[in-house]
């Protein structure tokens, strides 16, 4: 059981003698003499054998032995030809082995709504796995990048996988959450045909958008652009992300174009935007440039689009409208890179494996870790961590 390459007297009596290229890291870069001269055994790593190497597991195991490898390494089972003991994930310097990194890739691009297509994350925290997935894809392409530069992206988008937070699936807020105000309505009632008729009290009108049936609508006695809606949240202002509205069923009276407006005391109103909703079939979601934070929030039709014929062209009609809730981002403190609601030594050594390149395994947080905000995690982030302990 020896390897013969490049060598034209292989012993014929070697019945599983090994001929094949041995796959060394770079012999031609090992010492050529040890004549007056003491050589560590870093010097000799060019005979180390790479993972595809015909001398993994082709030595015969001597019973008895438990030793090392020339480097230290424990031979256990059957061992592999020459002085070294292959080490999975053990790489040459110089070479660069992307193995985990692609995996971790993989393992990215299998997760339910990857892309977020159906909005199942967060906002801030898919933003943090887009950004890592995209520099995890653009080091495992690059062909200038280093074993350093291959961890920390993989140690970044392992984070990031970690750290997705799913939707909240309470995405709407309840009707006890708030009030409205109308500029004047009349409730109406429709068969499947979306026909009209009848007329109720103003807060019976009110209360028709929030039945969960889609039959119902209100019906503003005023036309756009003076129709409105005010949503009240009372003494304390409440952040919102968007409004779900649906339209009436034969499709009249909907809106076209909209305008938000926001309050903090329910007289004098300013725009946050105008908005033109897309709509899937009655409903449509209209999502704020930024999230709103308000005590009221008046939405005001701009124009009116009526899909059939109606004797009241600019009037607005509401089937069902929905708040929707801005996302709920733990609020962690700096320096809690790990999610646990406490900043202590933990932290302080993750950040520092961190900037070794060392595998990290479960949440790190990049923006918490930046405890100086410089836009680096470095060792003075974890010093910073410690130098806050210590101050606690």
């Amino acid at each position: 059981n020896n390897l013969y390459y490049n060598y034209t007297n292989t012993p014929t009596s070697d019945a599983n003698a090994v001929t094949a290229d041995p796959l060394f890291w770079g012999a031609e870069a090992a010492p050529t003499t040890t004549t007056g001269v003491v050589h560590g055994r870093a010097a000799f790593e060019g005979f180390k054998i790479s993972k595809d190497s015909p001398a993994i597991d082709a030595g015969v195991a001597i019973d008895g032995f438990t030793g090392t490898d020339f480097f230290g390494n424990e031979v256990t089972g059957t061992p592999d030809i020459g002085a070294y003991e292959y080490q999975e994930g053990d790489v040459p310097s110089g070479e660069v082995d992307k193995t985990e990194l692609l995996a971790e890739i993989e393992k990215a691009k299998a997760l339910e709504d990857y892309t977020n297509a159906n909005g199942t994350y967060t906002e801030s925290s898919y933003s943090k796995f887009s950004e890592a997935l995209a520099k995890a894809i653009e080091v495992s392409e690059s062909e200038t990048a280093t074993q350093f530069d291959v961890i920390a992206a993989k140690n970044s988008l392992t984070s990031a996988i970690e750290g997705l937070l799913k939707t909240d699936p309470n995405f709407y807020m309840y009707k006890e959450d708030f009030t409205v105000n109308t500029s004047g309505a009349w409730l109406q009632w429709s068969s499947s045909d979306g026909q009209s008729s009848g007329v109720a009290s103003q807060e019976a009108a009110n209360n028709i958008m929030f039945d969960g049936s889609p039959n119902g609508f209100w019906l503003s006695q005023n036309d756009a652009p003076n129709a409105y809606i005010d949503v009240v949240f009372g003494d304390t202002a409440k952040t919102v992300k968007g409004i779900q509205y649906t339209a009436r069923k034969n499709g009249n009276n909907k809106i076209k174009t909209v305008e938000i407006l926001v309050s903090e005391n329910g007289t004098e109103f300013t725009s946050a935007g105008t908005y033109t909703p897309e709509y899937d079939g009655q409903t449509a979601e209209i999502i704020f440039n930024e999230p709103i934070t308000a005590k009221y929030i008046r939405i005001k039709p701009t124009a009116i689009q009526n899909d059939a014929s109606t004797g009241d062209p600019n009037k607005l009609a509401v089937s069902e409208l929905k708040i929707m809730k801005a996302e709920k981002v733990p609020a962690y403190e700096k320096g809690d890179v790990n999610h646990d609601n406490t900043v202590d030594i933990n932290d302080a050594t993750l950040v520092q494996q961190y900037v070794v390149c060392m595998d990290i395994s479960g949440i790190f947080d990049l923006e918490l870790a930046d405890m100086n905000e410089d836009g680096k995690i470095t060792i003075n982030d974890a010093t910073l961590i410690q130098i806050k302990l210590l101050d606690s």
